[in-house]
């Protein structure tokens, strides 16, 4: 005996693909997901940004305070909160020899302020040409909610930023 073939008869196969219902559970869950992580996301960048940023200046105050021993002549670091920078004088920048070390920390990557500088009531910093400064101080840096400090230890003139 022969089956009828019609497709009248025979019920349709499902056809694969995905439901409105489902799509629209997919969007949720990633939008919920957003939620959580951008925010935590843009807090770790604020927060790197603000080290590295500490880091930096660390690293060039002591450049600076190397670099005043090894020439023994005097160098003056000079941090400008309104403009969010700093100029070491007359050490070099290693890119533009003919002009001042100069580091703008409010610009890409850093993007950060400069909240406070503080050497003795000013923020001017004088390393002398045995490397030692004229007082210590510290450098206060923020992104956003995170700040950061640089130390200058008096007598060592040693910058950290712990």
């Amino acid at each position: 005996m022969r089956k009828n073939c019609s497709n009248s008869s025979t019920a349709r196969a499902a056809l694969p693909g995905f439901t409105l219902i489902e799509l629209t559970c997919v969007l949720l869950i990633i939008a919920l997901f957003s939620v959580v992580a951008i925010p935590m996301f843009a807090s770790a960048l604020a927060r790197r940004r603000v080290e590295s940023a500490a880091t930096r200046v660390a690293e060039d105050l002591n450049r600076a305070r190397d670099y005043a021993r090894t020439t023994s002549t005097a160098q003056t670091v000079t941090f400008d909160p309104n403009s969010n920078s700093y100029t070491i004088s007359p050490m070099p920048d290693p890119a533009h020899p003919n002009q001042n070390y100069t580091v703008l920390l409010g610009q890409d990557p850093y993007n950060t302020d400069i909240v406070a500088a503080d050497f003795g009531n000013d923020p001017i910093l004088v390393y002398n040409g045995f490397g030692w400064p004229d007082t210590g101080g510290t450098v206060t840096l923020a992104v956003g909610d995170h700040t950061r400090t640089v130390t200058v230890h008096a007598t060592s003139g040693i910058a950290s930023a712990p």
